[in-house]
Parts: structure tokens; C-alpha cells; sequence
């Protein structure tokens, strides 16, 4: 059975108030997201299609992460971004995918695959 969707957290913005102590301060919700991402119409074996759904997923997570209202601290918002996309990709686990991610998210992506 194909997969159509691939699902992530925005756990990054949880993670980050825990320690940033400006949570309270801000109003800032801590709240876990849920973001699916259809891609029903992509055949991941082709790279254009891989290079859509990436673009798809980093719409995702920009749009999430700015709701969950970390748009306010650029390092917040670029951490919450980044590991949802990353997240993303991982649960995927797609080879032209990972490439693409590799590519368009440069050291920062080597560095969370690293892990």
C-alpha cells in the first residue's frame, strides 16, 4: 500500500520554550501540531516530484510554526521549521526526498541526519 500523506509534530516549539523561560511572558502556546501533507498525486521516484513535496512540506512547517506563534524569535521560528521538515523527510524515508532536503537545507540538514 502506497503512502499518501506524511504526518508531523511541531515538537521544536515545545522543546524550545521549555527552556527559554519566555514562554508565560509571550503567550506563547507550547501546544504539539499536527500537520499532514498530502502527496496522493507524486511518484517519489522521480525527483521533480520529490522536489514538490519537499516544497510542500516546508510550506507546512513555516505555516505551522508561525501559528504556534515563534515567528516573533527568528532562532524559534528557523529551529521549529527546521526540525519539522526534517521530521518530515525522515518519516518519508525516501531517497530523492532526503536528497532534495540535503541539498535545499544544506549543513543544518547533515547535521539532524547525523544525529
Amino acid at each position: 500500500m502506497k503512502r499518501s500523506h506524511v504526518s508531523f509534530a511541531l515538537v521544536a516549539v515545545a522543546a524550545a520554550l521549555g527552556f527559554s523561560g519566555i514562554a508565560s511572558a509571550q503567550g506563547i502556546t507550547s501546544d504539539y501540531r499536527k500537520v499532514e501533507v498530502s502527496y496522493s498525486d507524486l511518484d517519489l521516484s522521480h525527483v521533480s516530484d520529490a522536489q514538490k513535496l519537499y516544497k510542500r512540506i516546508s510550506n507546512a512547517a513555516h505555516d505551522a510554526c508561525k501559528q504556534n506563534g515563534v515567528l516573533f524569535q527568528a532562532s524559534l521560528y528557523r529551529d521549529c521549521v527546521g526540525k519539522a521538515v526534517g521530521d518530515a523527510v525522515n518519516s518519508v524515508s525516501n531517497e530523492n526526498l532526503t536528497a532534495v532536503h540535503l541539498r535545499e537545507a544544506g549543513s543544518r540538514a547533515v547535521a539532524a541526519v547525523g544525529r
